[in-house]
């Protein structure tokens, strides 16, 4: 009997959310570098810190990156997209997980996990 219900358990669960609710991670992690290092690192014009540095930024909707060093800004826009990969694993579950990704933003994955900025160097001037 506690087979039966641990079974029947498993399969409530695998079926009532989706893959990519399930198995997916809702926050991707994103390597924010620069040449030279050191500079100013804004998510959504949230100041997270200054270069090299890991942000971790959700995998729905897109984002805005500035990279500020020494007056010169660089900017990266991430952009999130569909993974067809939960899609057929949803479709293979049935309709209940296809819901439920579609409402959670279980599909999505970012476009990139990376932003690097160069910014000139400023040369020492020589003196006669």
């Amino acid at each position: 009997m506690k087979t039966l219900a641990l079974a029947l358990a498993l399969l409530v669960t695998v079926t009532a959310t989706g893959c990519g609710t399930l198995m997916g991670d809702r926050r991707s992690a994103v390597n924010l570098t620069s040449n030279p290092p050191g500079a100013e690192v804004y998510v959504d014009g949230v100041r997270m810190g200054v270069t090299p540095l890991d942000v971790r930024v959700a995998t729905r909707g897109s984002h805005a990156i500035e990279l500020r060093h020494a007056g010169h800004t660089a900017r990266c826009t991430l952009s999130a997209s569909v993974s067809g990969m939960w899609i057929a694993f949803d479709i293979l579950f049935g309709l209940v997980p296809l819901a439920v990704d579609a409402a959670t933003g279980g599909w999505h994955n970012l476009d990139y996990d990376g932003c690097h900025a160069r910014f000139p160097t400023q040369v020492a001037a020589r003196t006669p």
